[in-house]
């Protein structure tokens, strides 16, 4: 799990700034390298005058300058530094044009009730994030709670290299959707999602799974794909149901599931050192899912993790 570990500066010109450490293992420098335009030599110029475009901004009067967060946009824009300027300066608009999408709260009730989860990383390295649509009340359903949950999610795992490089595949089920949710949709808010989509997420979408897709979700989603560009209209699947997709994504079949969950809690009940830790299924099916089925694997991220009391 991701932890924020400091609190960010967002002085528009800083008196010091931080200087790049890589933390990508070689083969995900090597993707960064033949996918992004990615050199060593490029980064910290390339920083460099995003910097500067900060600074020298009349219109920017706080905004972060370490240097992980403006790689997310380097990579997004593959090291076009003008490109990667003008994703920042739309999403700092944004932020200010549309604070009912984009402010992110801690206490949302919402996340207690998993509607946008982390699943983890799938084969090709890419976090996967399932988003419950239909598990929105439909009286009370506003695209713009969808919206703020996942830019939620996506800020807690953004900042992660790994996933500036590999990017993100979302799940999107649809089951429970009704014409309520769909007439919330209207064609002002579909605007602004398009636009975020489109102009400053900052985040590299690899796949859109659309999984248990009912009748009355059909235009909408039609009209959504249809305002993507074609490289995002190619990447959206749609498939049956939720554990086709696990199976796919995260290796998880059904014969694999209840003797990985066994092997787990056998090896928190022989651990001499582990005092205390949760043994429920949808705990351990977390690190299993993150570790691809690996036990092994999920036993040591548990073991490391803060979840357990040693």
């Amino acid at each position: 799990m991701v932890a924020m570990e400091r609190v960010v500066n967002v002085e528009k010109k800083p008196a010091t700034y931080d200087v790049y450490e890589s933390t990508l293992e070689p083969k995900y420098q090597e993707r960064a390298r033949s996918e992004l335009n990615e050199e060593s030599f490029r980064i910290e110029p390339a920083i460099a005058r995003m910097r500067e475009f900060i600074a020298k901004h009349p219109q920017i009067q706080r905004c972060r300058t370490d240097a992980v967060f403006l790689l997310r946009f380097l990579r997004y824009r593959k090291f076009n530094v003008d490109a990667a300027c003008e994703v920042l300066e739309r999403c700092l608009t944004a932020l200010q044009v549309s604070p009912e999408f984009f402010t992110l709260d801690l206490e949302n009730s919402m996340i207690e009730r998993c509607m946008c989860v982390p699943l983890g990383q799938n084969s090709d390295g890419s976090m996967v994030f399932l988003i419950r649509v239909g598990s929105f009340d439909p009286a009370t359903f506003e695209p713009e709670q969808v919206v703020r949950l996942n830019m939620l999610a996506l800020e807690t795992y953004v900042y992660d290299e790994v996933y500036q490089v590999t990017g993100i595949t979302a799940v999107i089920d649809l089951h429970g959707m009704t014409l309520a949710h769909a007439g919330a949709i209207t064609l002002p808010k579909l605007s602004v999602i398009m636009d975020s989509t489109h102009n400053y997420l900052g985040v590299r979408i690899q796949r859109i799974h659309l999984v248990r897709l009912p009748k009355i979700a059909a235009t909408v989603v039609d009209l959504i794909s249809k305002a993507l560009s074609p490289k995002l209209q190619q990447r959206i699947k749609v498939r049956n149901s939720i554990l086709e997709q696990a199976r796919i994504e995260l290796n998880e079949e059904d014969y694999r599931r209840d003797p990985a969950i066994a092997r787990m809690r056998e090896f928190i009940a022989k651990h001499p050192r582990i005092l205390r830790c949760r043994t429920d299924a949808i705990f351990l099916l977390g690190f299993l899912r993150y570790r691809k089925f690996n036990v092994e694997a999920a036993c040591e991220t548990l073991h490391s993790g803060p979840d357990c009391k040693i």
